[in-house]
């Protein structure tokens, strides 16, 4: 339960990252 959790947040802290990669390449874009 502990691993799926980890596994999980990891996920999550991955899909952040993605997300802001995302957006500051596309305000640089706009710009």
């Amino acid at each position: 339960m502990t691993l799926f959790l980890a596994l999980t947040q990891e996920k999550t802290s991955y899909t952040v990252l993605l997300l802001g990669n995302l957006q500051k390449e596309g305000q640089v874009l706009i710009k």
